[in-house]
């Protein structure tokens, strides 16, 4: 006969050592407890960190869309954007939300997404783990005309009209070319960016550009061509694999190129870097911005060994050395560094793509090739005016950098401006004597559209 256990018997008594206490003996038990405990946490933890910071969250790296303006109106509650707005506002400020990021990137990583997005900013992975930047992607795979041939002609007489300008009171204008890493190595994009180049492949804006630069007699250092004609003895090393930017060794190669021009052009005798030789050593700083902007724990591919140059130059006395005008994109970050590293210039100002003023510091010691120099943000140059007798009339040289895709920005709106102000100061004694014009080139100052 089989006996069935009472109820008492099979629970045992409420008391100590019965029911609650073999429940909390049970291994089973215990671990469903930590489960709930740690799925309520999971829950409650990043609002926590949203209201009350524990744990300083890693930045995130790339750029992000604007936030959407509050309206707190019945017609922006009525339509959703009140909510809307609210919603984008309450996803970035959430606690943990950039580790969330990059486990969800790693994960994509790890099943072979060809992307990963930070909101607008993509970076693509094409062969051997090479990233390449979405931004350039777009104009190499469509390099169709985007300016005619009159738009082109008259901003190259613009461009022309400004270095004659600038000549007549003793300062250098340079016009510098930045090259696309997507032009120069093709062989790693994806199979299907190359063939849907192939099939849109024509005359570019570049191309024409380039040719109307030498007809106008405008000075110029054209990067796509000398990092066409250097990539057969440095390989791939003008650009690194998780780096958006030209590299620290590619840059200083075009920054020897540039004060060649420079001191053919105005005498000033600014010494050239000599590179005597090169160390290896992992990605740095902008030779890896592409890498951290995939925002995951472990970028593909990791950081890849750069060249990175060793330097002799006997620069010349800091009171001495030429004041710098740099009208640019975040190719002139490098730009600079290449500066600073071979003690080229002092008294040096960034228009960065001429929205944003920046200073670099003056009489700053010799860097090492793939540090940063210390940066300074002045003001925003869309809310105030710049001081253009400094920019213009105090600098030694100025250079205008433009990516060669980013034609149609006509040189970030800068040479109409400085035109009008050069007018304006056209009674303020010149600092130096005039620089000779390119001969055999007439003056078309008239003909500025």
């Amino acid at each position: 006969m089989i006996h069935a256990p009472s109820l008492d018997e099979s629970d045992g008594p409420a008391g100590p050592g019965g029911r609650d206490a073999a429940t909390a003996a049970d291994p089973a038990a215990r671990r469903r407890r930590w489960l709930r405990a740690g799925f309520v946490a999971l829950l409650i933890l990043p609002a926590v960190q949203m209201v009350l910071p524990v744990v300083k969250d890693p930045k995130l790296e790339g750029v992000e869309s604007p936030l959407p303006p509050l309206s707190w109106s019945v017609a922006a509650w009525s339509d959703g954007s009140l909510a809307a707005a609210l919603d984008v506002r309450v996803r970035r400020a959430i606690g943990f939300r950039p580790v969330s990021v990059r486990l969800v990137n790693q994960a994509r990583l790890a099943w072979h997404d060809p992307r990963c997005t930070l909101d607008n900013g993509e970076v693509f992975i094409g062969k051997q783990n090479w990233l390449f930047g979405r931004p350039y992607l777009d104009p190499y795979t469509n390099p169709a005309r985007r300016l005619t041939d009159e738009d082109l002609r008259g901003f190259v007489r613009e461009l022309r009209s400004l270095q004659d300008r600038l000549a007549d009171r003793g300062t250098t204008f340079v016009l510098a070319i930045s090259p696309s890493k997507c032009e120069l190595y093709p062989e790693y994009l994806p199979d299907d960016v190359v063939e849907a180049r192939r099939r849109n492949d024509c005359r570019r804006d570049y191309d024409a550009f380039v040719e109307l630069l030498a007809e106008e007699g405008v000075r110029v250092v054209d990067g796509p061509a000398i990092f066409r004609r250097l990539k057969s003895t440095h390989g791939e090393h003008l650009f690194s694999r998780t780096g958006v930017h030209w590299s620290y060794h590619g840059c200083l190669l075009f920054w020897r190129e540039l004060l060649s021009v420079v001191n053919a052009a105005s005498g000033l005798g600014i010494p050239i870097p000599e590179i005597v030789a090169v160390t290896h050593d992992r990605a740095r700083h902008a030779d890896h911005d592409l890498g951290k902007m995939v925002n995951a724990f472990v970028p593909p591919g990791g950081r890849p060994v750069m060249t990175y140059p060793v330097v002799r130059v006997d620069p010349l006395p800091p009171e001495q050395r030429p004041g710098f005008l740099f009208v640019g994109s975040s190719f002139c970050w490098t730009l600079m560094d290449a500066l600073y590293v071979s003690g080229s210039g002092r008294d040096v100002d960034l228009f960065y793509y001429n929205r944003t003023h920046y200073r670099g510091p003056d009489g700053a010691a010799p860097l090492e090739p793939g540090e940063r120099f210390p940066r300074h943000r002045v003001c925003s140059l869309e809310a105030e005016a710049p001081d253009w007798r400094r920019a213009l009339l105090e600098k030694d040289v100025v250079v205008l950098e433009m990516l060669e895709f980013m034609l149609p920005q006509k040189g970030w709106g800068f040479c109409r401006p400085a035109l009008g102000a050069l007018e304006q100061l056209a009674d303020v004694p010149a600092r130096r004597p005039p620089l000779a014009r390119i001969a055999g080139v007439r003056d078309d100052a008239s003909s500025v559209r």
